[in-house]
């Protein structure tokens, strides 16, 4: 494995305002280029800037929680191998970015009533 810098940036905060240098990081040879100020990056795979993101972080998460969720149900499986894997595959969508998140009641009852 190597560091690919390219596809680093870095942010500096003071006091939770982030502050712009325009000339990056320097580190030897490589210049990092700064995150922009509306641009995100991903963290345990939830999009975070410096506040985080939570209705992108739910778009994501169900629009990826349906697309397996009809995967799975579309599948000749039966019955039960279909609800093994919908919980062995699809709650951990949900799951992994849940403590992490604040999500209203009523979003994730839309979420039930999509499925």
């Amino acid at each position: 494995m190597q560091w690919h810098p390219k596809k680093c940036n870095v942010l500096n905060v003071r006091r939770g305002v982030p502050i712009d240098i325009p000339e990056g990081f320097k580190s030897g040879e490589m210049v990092i280029d700064s995150l922009e100020e509306h641009t995100t990056y991903r963290f345990l795979g939830a999009p975070e800037r410096l506040v985080q993101e939570e209705n992108l972080a739910l778009q994501c998460a169900t629009k990826s929680y349906l697309q397996r969720l009809s995967v799975i149900w579309s599948s000749p499986l039966s019955d039960i191998n279909r609800v093994q894997a919908s919980n062995q595959l699809d709650m951990p969508v949900l799951l992994y970015i849940m403590w992490s998140q604040h999500w209203c009641l009523t979003d994730l009852q839309d979420i039930d009533m999509q499925v």
